[in-house]
């Protein structure tokens, strides 16, 4: 059977990536020993804690209002009504139709 690791305070910073403060504030919500004056954290009690901190993802609600309405706004909208765009002047001949850049859809 397999010994069971102990991380030290530095240890559980650079897993979580985590200031020193916040290490022993979450040292101190999760099981731990004290070795003298060290705080030690068993792997699966920072295992379980991080479990128990998991938030799931927020809903995107925000950003499919945006897509629906570009896409509704793309619907109503012909070609020949969007802007034209002509291209710079010392690219045209003088004696040239002005070029014309058909409108694409955003990227959703």
């Amino acid at each position: 059977m397999a010994e069971e690791r102990y991380l030290s305070v530095r240890e559980l910073r650079a897993v979580l990536g985590i200031s020193r403060e916040l290490a022993y504030r979450v040292a101190n919500e999760c099981a731990h020993v004290r070795v003298g004056s060290t705080i030690r954290i068993p792997q699966s009690a920072l295992d379980a804690w991080i479990k128990a901190h998991e938030v799931p993802p927020p809903p995107r609600v925000a950003q499919r209002m945006r897509i629906a309405e570009r896409k509704r706004a793309h619907a109503t909208t012909e070609l020949d009504e969007l802007p034209v765009r002509l291209t710079r002047p010392r690219d045209r001949k003088p004696d040239q139709e002005p070029f014309r850049i058909r409108p694409t859809r955003p990227r959703d």
